[in-house]
């Protein structure tokens, strides 16, 4: 216990939770035993295959080249899935048609979507090359135009330090910046990118996995998801319900944000002030104070998950003193997700 004029309780354990899928050793969605896939890229294809953007469904295995045909498809699935929308209905959101004759060797539907939207413009003289394999380059474009359809910042292009990055052709030399400086795609080894070697679905898979951007949108999701599951707890434990403010919910944000910049066990704010110094700042009135803090978890069921088995802070969401609760959610220039709970009585 804390006493900053007041009591205060709050749990100094810090939580940092990598949680990978239980389907490891299963077949994926898409059809191909996950077996076949390299060991290091196995936790990744199940993740994507639970988002539902794992669609090749070929008798194939994961270290195989991936043909522009499948890496379309994931595309296109990539896009329904973080837009949570199918592909009609984005095409219908942004006025878009489907050009029926757009290719002369291919009627797919997801490539004509993903060629209206922008996301491929074929091989050239009216064909797609719809069994062609897909080279790392190629890979990169689609990917950096499949963000900018989904509402993501692609600006950043700056160079990315491959030093074979002359063998890249001119119009895909910032889609490959872009993919590394977002952490998306990586080199081969070397510092190289090899931007003309084929590409494998099981690192398809993985980069489209990789792409991580949340909108402020998002993060206020994140936030009511979480302190749904915070009360869902309560529940269980046949506890009052928290009640929200709207004084603690801007502590609980502003707390979220200043973790970007400091993060650490102490609970102290980036001057070294203590924690509870934000909840006066922003005009709170409490008797009991606790707060839970964490960093690196996915989504609000990651985080609530890692604060249940930690007795420190599932101390704080049980405690019986406290009846109120804010919760802030904050993302950092690397991607990284911040969570905050700030409890009062």
């Amino acid at each position: 216990m804390i006493r900053i004029s007041r009591k205060i309780i709050f749990a100094f354990a810090i939580i940092f939770i990598l949680i990978f899928s239980s389907l490891p050793y299963a077949f994926a969605s898409g059809g191909i035993n996950i077996d076949t896939a390299s060991v290091w890229a196995r936790n990744g294809i199940a993740e994507a295959t639970e988002k539902g953007f794992v669609s090749v469904d070929l008798d194939k295995c994961y270290t195989d080249a991936i043909t522009r045909a499948e890496f379309c498809n994931m595309a296109v699935k990539w896009l329904e899935y973080r837009l949570e929308s199918d592909i009609y209905a984005i095409l219908r959101e942004k006025g878009i048609s489907r050009i029926k004759r757009a290719f002369t060797d291919t009627d797919d539907a997801a490539i004509l979507a993903a060629y209206a939207l922008g996301i491929t413009k074929g091989t050239g003289d009216g064909r797609f090359s719809p069994d062609g394999q897909i080279v790392r380059e190629q890979a990169a474009v689609m990917i950096r135009n499949a963000c900018a359809v989904a509402g993501m910042n692609v600006g950043d292009t700056s160079g990315a330090g491959y030093v074979d990055i002359k063998s890249a052709s001119d119009w895909a030399v910032d889609a490959i910046n872009f993919c590394r400086n977002n952490n998306i795609m990586f080199g081969t080894g070397n510092n190289n990118f090899s931007p003309n070697d084929t590409f494998s679905i099981e690192q398809s898979v993985l980069a489209f996995n990789n792409i991580s951007f949340v909108c402020d949108a998002d993060l206020i999701r994140f936030a009511n998801e979480l302190f749904d599951l915070t009360n869902a707890e309560r529940s269980k434990a046949g506890l009052e319900l928290f009640e929200q403010t709207p004084n603690l919910t801007k502590t609980a944000r502003q707390r979220a944000g200043e973790l970007t910049e400091k993060f650490s066990g102490s609970h102290e704010r980036p001057d070294g002030s203590d924690c509870f110094t934000a909840y006066i700042e922003n005009g709170v009135v409490f008797n009991y104070a606790g707060e839970n803090i964490a960093s690196g978890q996915r989504t609000p069921g990651e985080a609530i998950n890692g604060w249940m088995n930690s007795p420190g802070h599932k101390a704080n969401i049980l405690n019986e003193n406290f009846r109120h609760l804010g919760v802030g959610v904050a993302l950092d220039a690397a991607g990284q997700l911040y969570w905050s709970q700030n409890f009062t009585d």
